[in-house]
This record gives C-alpha cells, sequence and structure tokens, in this order.
C-alpha cells in the first residue's frame, strides 16, 4: 500500500468504520512508514482531545442567550430567512431551544 492510499483511510481506521482486509492493509502499511505512523498518531491524539470535550457543558444561560440573538435579528430583518432549502433550519433551531437543556433549564420556547 502507497502512502497516499493508506492516507487517505487514516481516519477512517481511528473511527472503526474500515473493513477488516482494509484495515490489515492499513495497519501493516502503518507499521512499515514512520510518516504515516505519525499523521496515525495524531488522529489519534485529536480524536482523544475532542472526546475530551464531550464533559464540557454549555453555560446556563447560552440557549436564551441564542434565542434572543435570533428574535432581535430577525426583528431587524437581518436573519428572517432560512438558511436550508426546504425551510427547516430556523424551525429546527427554534425546536432545539425549546427542548429542556443539559444544564437543567428549559429552553425559551
Amino acid at each position: 500500500m502507497q502512502c497516499e492510499q493508506a492516507r487517505e483511510q487514516i481516519n477512517a481506521l481511528a473511527d472503526g468504520e474500515l473493513a477488516e482486509a482494509i484495515a490489515s492493509r492499513v495497519g501493516r502499511h502503518l507499521v512499515e512508514c514512520g510518516a504515516c505512523r505519525d499523521e496515525w498518531d495524531r488522529i489519534c491524539a485529536l480524536g482523544e482531545r475532542a472526546r475530551a470535550w464531550r464533559d464540557v457543558c454549555a453555560p446556563p444561560g447560552l440557549r436564551g442567550w441564542i434565542a434572543a440573538a435570533l428574535w432581535v435579528s430577525e426583528a431587524a430583518g437581518c436573519g428572517g430567512g432560512d438558511a436550508l432549502p426546504d425551510g427547516s433550519g430556523m424551525s429546527a433551531l427554534r425546536a432545539f431551544l425549546a427542548q429542556d437543556g443539559d444544564d437543567g433549564t428549559k429552553g425559551t420556547e
């Protein structure tokens, strides 16, 4: 396996998304190639740092602040449209804000 082929598969390998045969080929390449192994180490370290953020919670008033900012933006005519063609973008955001928050606060709607 060439480095270019291996590097195209490293993220999928780290996520456990590769078929066993391909994962084995990439793994053998990583054993033999220091540069790709360094890339593997970098990807794994990045994943560990990202997983560490799972324990971080948004500040308690964040949902209310976002809802207020949306209301002001729409009232000023600066965002009354929807970002998605089917019109679900703002609706989805409003539905999210209306949910109970992980921090025990209730959304604004």
